[in-house]
């Protein structure tokens, strides 16, 4: 019996010893892979020449949407007060105007001395925000050792699976361009609001008649005299009027383009462009001046504003 002790015993010590090597291995193996990762993690961060950051991940998501749908290459201006996009689409009929603030983001430095204006294909950046949920984060930068990519990191909220993506950025001359000015009130909807009459007009032939005073604000829509629709919003809270309920169809259209400070006729897909629109506020505000385009305006989550000036029918007719 003592024998048998005696010949097992070391046995048992030499196998122990050849798994605690192999644990110990192992161990820094781990070790080592970690600190490399930091060390890389590190040096980047260190390189780094633009590097912002938001918890606004899916906003930035529905903004990609709503701008690769009305203008396919923008130029942003990024400087050590946020990022701005002032453009026009290759017709000059949607003008965009975006405003995001660096004091809203959860990180943003700028290194660089000088503005910078990096040209990116809307498309491209559409594309790689595409898998984005809405409660991921998005990390943007631009490192010295490639300044002609900006890198896109979406970061889970479980933070298990970081996907990082690089869109080459363009040479984009981008011209001055001047807002228009002279809008006063506007009408304010629930953005939930806008999406509904959107979508309630889709089918509804081509064009959308806006109507708009101080009092309302009407969306028209006409299939061919078979099929007629109209949405009224209006800024007092007495729906109780006899005009609005029975009335003679040729009589009040009369009345509307009379009485009425704004009337013009949008292409309804221009219109049906600007339903991301309805993702990114709580509000959008919409303004309307005779012989002025358009204006839509709301929050981009909480990182800034962006405001789209639409063209109506006629001022695409008299501008060709």
């Amino acid at each position: 019996m003592n024998n048998f002790l005696s010949a097992t015993i070391p046995f048992s010590r030499h196998v122990l010893e050849d798994q605690l090597r192999i644990v110990i291995k192992k161990t820094q193996c781990f070790f080592n892979s970690n600190i490399n990762l930091r060390l890389s993690n590190d040096s980047i961060r260190m390189k780094t020449i633009f590097k912002c950051r938001t918890h606004e991940g899916y906003v930035c998501k529905l903004l990609s949407e709503l701008l690769a749908s009305n203008v396919k290459t923008a130029c942003f201006e990024i400087d050590n007060h946020g990022i701005v996009l002032r453009m026009m689409d290759n017709y000059g009929i949607i003008l965009v105007n975006l405003k995001l603030n660096s004091d809203n983001f959860i990180y943003y430095k700028l290194t660089s001395n000088e503005k910078i204006f990096a040209g990116i294909n809307l498309n491209h950046f559409n594309t790689i925000l595409n898998s984005v949920k809405k409660k991921d984060s998005m990390c943007m930068f631009i490192s010295k050792n490639n300044p002609g990519e900006l890198g896109i990191k979406v970061i889970p909220r479980e933070n298990l699976r970081v996907t990082t993506s690089y869109v080459q950025l363009q040479t984009i001359q981008n011209l001055y361009i001047e807002l228009p000015t002279g809008y006063t009130n506007p009408t304010v909807l629930v953005s939930s609001e806008w999406q509904k009459t959107l979508k309630d007009l889709a089918n509804l032939g081509t064009e959308v008649q806006i109507v708009a005073d101080e009092h309302s604000l009407n969306f028209n829509a006409n299939t061919n005299g078979i099929i007629k629709r109209q949405i009224c919003y209006r800024n007092t809270t007495d729906f109780s009027d006899d005009d609005h309920d029975d009335h003679d169809d040729d009589t009040h259209d009369e009345q509307k383009t009379t009485s009425k400070s704004f009337s013009a006729i949008f292409t309804t897909d221009k219109l049906l462009r600007m339903i991301k629109l309805s993702g990114m506020g709580a509000n959008l505000r919409l303004y309307t001046k005779h012989d002025l385009p358009l204006l839509i305006k709301t929050n981009v989550g909480t990182l800034g504003t962006i405001e789209v000036y639409l063209k109506s029918n006629e001022q695409i007719e008299l501008d060709a």
